[in-house]
């Protein structure tokens, strides 16, 4: 699953694909676990944007809290709790 409003930017594509990335307001990136959005911040910032959060945990500490996310698009249902 993933955040409602997300958009999935894989790290290795970061660079690549930096203009489709909003360059106003806070932007709040995550990966299953921390290390990987780090690295696509650096990469992102290296472009000249800011304005990014790492979250702690990653989509792992988003869901153990109890955030909402919606599934995929494979999966039937909209949006749950885990």
């Amino acid at each position: 699953g993933h955040i409602k409003g997300a958009t999935h930017l894989p790290m290795l594509e970061a660079a690549s694909r930096h203009a489709e990335v909003p360059t106003e307001g806070p932007k709040a990136v995550l990966c299953a676990g921390g290390l990987r959005s780090s690295t696509a911040i650096s990469a992102l910032t290296r472009h000249g944007l800011k304005g990014f959060y790492n979250v702690t945990g990653g989509m792992t500490a988003w869901k153990r809290s109890g955030y909402p996310v919606v599934r995929s698009s494979s999966d039937p249902g909209s949006a749950s709790r885990p």
